[in-house]
């Protein structure tokens, strides 16, 4: 099999996490004789074209940013990241497990710290650091930036050492339930899906709550617009259906706000100055928003057990699979 998952111009660690594990937990699987047939891993990955192989097996990936496959792709479902995933491919329930990022941290030999640090850590998502801004809020909040865009190890690590995390990032919210240090859900622009998040959570029986703040950057704003979910700072409650209403907007119609530049450091810093004046955006109020956050907002946890739970219903599975591969009955999940 070949491994499929994204790879940008940008590195970004969740999706990173996939070479890490699927090689280490079943290496047998990618043999040159199965050239013809992709392991879709972690990610919000189905789909996505991916013309380098003939059968897809999808295995704990999601829904959410491509149209539903159809009836012509060769897709073989071993199991997706969540209930709205198994929802939108009409699969039976028992397809829906988890994200298998919830593997990572046990791989990588990343517990929780014993001692955390005092200051909370700030993930953003990759797309939202790119637009900057973000080192001078966390300064101004007191809170430790982590860069998304860093190698896995060093965000799971930085994750472990924390007493909170404020993330913006979907695997940071995922590394930091399976870690079991509080986290809570921001978001900063209309580039949110709420899909995918919903799917996690409800796959580890939590509600999903988010808290829109404005970002750092003007820039942010000119490429994504503003989250249009709530008041600024104010956890915000999604239910099921809003969700998956959400991905017929974004995913089936391809309404996902896409950022029309990332601008330069000489654009940036006009934008900035102007963008400041005019919106009230700046590092500045958001390192305020990030503090308020911090110490007003209550931190989600999954339910005690959850995640072990899923983690032993994702190795099981793993292990079907790696039955059909050895059996070369690939084709009958």
């Amino acid at each position: 099999m070949r491994l499929l998952y994204y790879r940008g111009e940008h590195p970004n660690f969740g999706d990173d996490l996939n070479p890490l594990t699927w090689p280490h937990l079943a290496p047998e699987l990618f043999d040159a004789a199965d050239a013809e047939d992709g392991l879709l891993g972690i990610g919000t990955l189905i789909g996505r074209p991916f013309p380098e192989v003939r059968r897809i097996h999808v295995f704990s990936s999601g829904v959410g940013y491509d149209p539903i496959p159809g009836p012509q792709a060769d897709y073989r479902y071993w199991c997706v990241r969540g209930p709205l995933s198994a929802r939108a491919l009409n699969l039976p329930a028992d397809r829906a497990i988890v994200d298998g990022g919830i593997l990572a941290p046990e791989l990588l030999g990343i517990t929780r710290a014993a001692a955390p640090a005092a200051r909370p850590v700030v993930v953003p998502h990759w797309e939202s650091q790119l637009l900057g801004g973000w080192a001078e809020a966390c300064d101004q909040a007191g809170h430790t930036l982590v860069d998304p865009m860093q190698p896995p190890a060093a965000v799971i690590a930085a994750i472990a050492a924390a007493p909170l995390v404020l993330t913006e990032s979907l695997h940071g919210a995922i590394m930091a339930d399976v870690l079991r240090v509080p986290w809570i859900a921001i978001v900063t622009t209309a580039n949110l899906p709420l899909f995918k998040w919903f799917d996690w959570t409800a796959s580890v029986s939590t509600p999903l709550r988010l808290v829109p703040l404005r970002p750092p950057s003007p820039a942010a704003l000119a490429a994504f617009g503003r989250p249009g979910i709530g008041a600024s700072g104010r956890p915000v409650s999604i239910s099921e259906e809003q969700a998956f209403a959400h991905f017929a907007r974004w995913g089936v119609e391809d309404a996902r706000p896409a950022a029309r530049y990332t601008p330069g450091r000489i654009t940036r810093a006009i934008i900035a100055r102007i963008g400041e004046r005019i919106s009230g955006v700046s590092p500045v109020q958001m390192g305020a928003a990030l503090r308020a956050i911090a110490a007003n907002v209550t931190p989600q946890l999954s339910p005690a057990g959850a995640v072990e739970e899923r983690r032993a219903m994702l190795l099981a599975r793993l292990e079907e699979l790696r039955a059909a591969h050895a059996e070369r009955r690939l084709d009958r999940p």
